[in-house]
């Protein structure tokens, strides 16, 4: 299953570190409202820097979105 990861603060950094213990999970892309820390999230894991939620959801390719955003910005 390919994903992608909206949000790539502290939390994001712990699911990167556990996802070689899913190997049915693929991450494929990363955003975040802060531009540098989705390139710099993409340049470490070898994925793609996605600017926003709804370029995510257009990539047909994406199975599941993972959001690690803070809880108030969920909706």
């Amino acid at each position: 299953m390919k994903l992608a990861l909206l949000g790539c603060g502290y939390v994001a950094n712990m699911y990167w570190l556990t996802l070689s213990m899913h190997p049915e999970l693929q991450l494929i892309g990363v955003a975040d409202q802060e531009r540098s820390r989705a390139e710099n999230m993409a340049r470490i894991t070898g994925s793609r820097c996605y600017l926003s939620l709804e370029e995510i959801l257009a990539d047909a390719e994406i199975d599941l979105v993972v959001n690690l955003t803070s809880p108030l910005s969920h909706y």
